[in-house]
């Protein structure tokens, strides 16, 4: 028997194949997460961009998942976008899965009990940003419309920090460069040595809450949402008019919206320590 130390030093085939398709998996995954990610369709130059891949390589691949199915492609403007056979896996899992469920269980239940508008906000790592998977309405005449599908920024709002404050600081310190030096940006963040002390106070707390800090006018109540290894997936909360906000109520809904946090975590298998 050939050792193992031999065949590496060889340069095993069989092992370089293995790493060969271990590359192009990936490659793949992180193609779809992009799509995914995309508010719409994408082009190829700036997903071999945000992929770190040569065109030629990233086009090859789209080439490949479009003769599967699990990529469209629209001709008069060059872009990709997720096609029949991915939405239909994707909507497969979610059937399957007791995560959808439990969230549209708890979104219903915080919207019961506080009257207000409960969201569900999913992390989005690929793009840096989060997005609205999913909000029941407030029956109260007077709200604020939350678009779901929407990418917002992780460095604004409850909802926004309530994820960011559990990101790993070179993510954070990546992300704040990116916005920084986002020309189409609305709203520059503050200095990121505040961002950070923001977050460490976030984090010893277990949640955020703002007034006015992404929609003027808006109050948010949110908590944070793991997985396994006390990875960070997301955030649930409450969203309410300011007029509508105070010190007392903040006390009364925060319990709700923690719990109704806790119990999503468990399901996805969070052990409550990285």
């Amino acid at each position: 028997m050939v050792p193992l130390t031999e065949n590496l030093k060889k340069g095993d085939p069989s092992m370089n194949e293995r790493d060969s398709l271990k590359g192009t998996i990936v490659r793949c995954i992180r193609l779809i997460e992009q799509l995914a990610e995309a508010d719409g369709a994408i082009t190829v130059s700036k997903l071999a961009t945000q992929l770190n891949l040569a065109p030629s390589t990233t086009h090859r691949i789209l080439n490949q998942l479009r003769h599967e199915g699990f990529v469209s492609h629209n001709a008069s403007d060059a872009a990709y976008r997720p096609g029949p056979g991915l939405i239909r896996i994707a909507a497969l899992i979610m059937a399957s899965t007791p995560f959808q469920r439990a969230y549209v269980h708890s979104l219903e239940a915080l919207n019961e009990k506080s009257d207000e508008t409960s969201f569900l906000a999913i992390y989005l790592p690929a793009a840096r940003k989060m997005r609205l998977a999913h909000v029941v309405a407030t029956r109260q005449p007077i709200q604020y419309v939350m678009q779901v599908g929407v990418a917002y920024s992780l460095l604004f709002g409850a909802s926004g920090r309530a994820i960011s404050a559990f990101l790993p600081e070179d993510v954070v310190r990546k992300m704040y460069e990116d916005e920084v030096n986002d020309s189409d940006a609305t709203t520059q963040p503050p200095p990121l040595a505040e961002l950070l002390d923001a977050f460490a106070e976030i984090r010893a707390a277990g949640y955020a809450i703002s007034s006015g800090q992404r929609v003027p006018g808006a109050h948010a109540i949110v908590a944070p949402i793991f997985t396994q290894d006390h990875a960070i997936m997301g955030a649930i909360g409450l969203s309410m008019p300011v007029s509508r906000a105070d010190a007392v109520k903040d006390a009364t809904l925060l319990p709700l919206v923690r719990a109704e946090a806790q119990q999503l975590s468990l399901i996805l298998g969070d052990t409550g320590s990285p």
